[in-house]
């Protein structure tokens, strides 16, 4: 983990909403305001929203998870917020494009990944989701 800064009530940080169980509404990173700390990874907080503000007590820090997206209900330093859908839907555009691309430049793409993202194998679905957040975390495409 690297050096984070100190929670403190009025500093900026992310929360990551929920989302809704039949998927209405998806997990949202959120601006928040601190307005109690309780630890250094554990605060209350002030959600911006479009629909209004609330306030959430005890929330908990939340690392992200490997393809850069964090987990509904936390709080994070606010910087590139990365949630898994967007992080797969750049990964499937990327494919999308790539194969369909491919051949206007004097390329062949391999007969093997040459299909729709939903029958690319698992693994490197999660591999290019993977590298997309990481590129997302980093900065380097936003």
């Amino acid at each position: 983990m690297t050096h984070q800064p100190t929670p403190a009530v009025g500093r900026i940080v992310h929360y990551v909403s929920y989302g809704t169980p039949g998927g209405e509404y998806t997990s949202q990173c959120r601006a928040a305001i601190i307005t109690a700390v309780h630890g250094q990874f554990l605060v209350d907080i002030a959600v911006l929203n479009p629909e209004g503000m609330f306030f959430n007590r005890g929330v908990t820090h939340g690392e992200p998870k490997p393809d850069g997206s964090h987990e509904g209900g936390s709080w994070h330093w606010a910087g590139a917020c990365v949630m898994a859908g967007s992080a797969e839907e750049i990964a499937r555009s990327f494919h999308e494009a790539y194969e369909e691309l491919a051949p206007s430049h004097g390329y062949e793409t391999r007969e093997a990944s040459r299909k729709p993202w939903s029958d690319v194998p698992e693994q490197n679905r999660a591999l290019m989701i993977a590298v997309v957040g990481r590129l997302l975390d980093e900065g380097v495409i936003s």
